[in-house]
C-alpha cells in the first residue's frame, strides 16, 4: 500500500462502516442514561429535521461492523448532527445529564467531551473525499447540553476574599450560572473557549436545555423530551 492511496481507502472505510451517515429521518432519538428512575434523563428526541443532514456516532457504541473504533476512556458527547445550510456546516454536539451539579463534572463531563469530539471529527472529515461538499463552508461547533436536574451551587465559582467570579472557574461553569439567572427569558446561547487538538483556539456556542417535564418530585414523564430543530437554528441565528 502507497502513501497517496490511504486517503480514498480511509474515506471508503469510514463510510463502510458507518462512522458518519446521512440521515434522511425528520427526526432523531439520542440516548443518554439507561436506567428507568423517572430522575434519569434516558434520551431526548429533534424533530422536524430539514436540509441535509448527517449523524456521527462519537461514542461509536451504536456500531457494529468494527472491532477498533472503541470509546475505552475517551470523553465524547452521544451524538453529533451535522447540518448543511447555505454557508455552514453546523456540528451539533449533543450531550444528555441527569443532573447538573459541580463545576468540576461540567468541565470534565461536558466541556472536555465537547473538545475530543471535535478533535476526533475534524480528523474525520479532513480529506475525505466522501464530504466534498464541505470544503467551503464554515465549520460552526455547537454544544448543546440537555439535561433534567439542577443542583448547581453558582455559589462555588465565587471567591471568598473578593466576592466575585473567581478567575480560574471554568467559563462553562460561569455561563451555566448565568443561564440560571435568566432561564425564564426565550432561550438563548452562550459562549465558551475550547482547543481541540487538531484544530485552534476557537468560541462555540452552547444551548443549554432542561427538561420541562421533570418535576423535583418525579411526578410525571421526566425521563425524555423534544425539541423542534427549527428552535435550535433560530437560537443562533
Amino acid at each position: 500500500m502507497k502513501l497517496n492511496e490511504i486517503n480514498d481507502l480511509v474515506s471508503n472505510g469510514i463510510k463502510e462502516i458507518k462512522l458518519i451517515k446521512k440521515c434522511l429521518d425528520k427526526s432523531i432519538t439520542i440516548s443518554g442514561e439507561t436506567k428507568e428512575e423517572k430522575h434519569y434523563l434516558s434520551y431526548i428526541e429533534i424533530n422536524n429535521l430539514y436540509g441535509k443532514n448527517w449523524i456521527y456516532e462519537a461514542e461509536y457504541k451504536n456500531l457494529t461492523n468494527t472491532k477498533c473504533f472503541k470509546q475505552n476512556n475517551m470523553p465524547t458527547v452521544e451524538r453529533c448532527l451535522l447540518h448543511l445550510s447555505d454557508n455552514r456546516l453546523y456540528i451539533f454536539m449533543i450531550e444528555l445529564k441527569s443532573e447538573i451539579k459541580d463545576c468540576k463534572r461540567l468541565r470534565i463531563k461536558v466541556k472536555d467531551k465537547f473538545v475530543c469530539t471535535l478533535t476526533n471529527l475534524s480528523i474525520l472529515l479532513s480529506g475525505n473525499s466522501n464530504f466534498a461538499e464541505f470544503e467551503k463552508k464554515e465549520l460552526y461547533p455547537v454544544g448543546l447540553l440537555f439535561f433534567n436536574k439542577d443542583n448547581f451551587d453558582a455559589k462555588q465559582i465565587i471567591s471568598k476574599k473578593t466576592k466575585e467570579i473567581h478567575k480560574k472557574a471554568s467559563d462553562i461553569c460561569v455561563q451555566f450560572s448565568k443561564y440560571q439567572q435568566e432561564r425564564k427569558n426565550a432561550n438563548k446561547s452562550y459562549v465558551i473557549s475550547i482547543e481541540p487538538d487538531t484544530l485552534e483556539k476557537m468560541p462555540i456556542p452552547i444551548i443549554f436545555f432542561q427538561n420541562i417535564h421533570y418535576k423535583k418530585n418525579n411526578q410525571g414523564d421526566s425521563n425524555f423530551f423534544n425539541i423542534d430543530f427549527q428552535d435550535l437554528i433560530n437560537i443562533l441565528e
